[in-house]
């Protein structure tokens, strides 16, 4: 992995010029990936149909009838409830009010 030096041509990379360079190296690091993603999309998409037509042909063989075409997709990961670190936000600040409606214990001394 290239070092900020090997793109300033300085020993030491001013912050301001490493975080832009930084911010630079995450960007077009997310559109490689994505890149990368759709180049083989194709043949997966290609691969998940032949699949798809196997369980077709295979459905309408158990004892159970079920019309295949009707059974509709589905996301094989459920979406997120919150963004991360939410809930433990939530949860803090609802651990915060009831502290607040909390009464102080008493001491039977004074």
């Amino acid at each position: 992995m290239p070092k900020n030096r090997d793109y300033t041509g300085l020993i030491r990379t001013p912050s301001s010029m490493a975080w832009l360079i930084g911010q630079r190296s995450r960007i077009q690091g997310r559109i490689d990936r994505w890149k990368g993603q759709l180049d083989g999309l194709p043949e997966k998409i290609k691969a998940a149909k032949a699949e798809l037509a196997a369980l077709d042909a295979v459905v309408p063989l158990h004892e159970v009838q079920v019309d295949p075409q009707k059974i509709k997709g589905r996301r094989p990961h459920g979406p997120r409830t919150g963004q991360s670190g939410q809930w433990s936000l939530q949860t803090e600040e609802q651990l915060g009010e009831n502290d607040a409606n909390r009464k102080e214990p008493t001491t039977h001394g004074s």
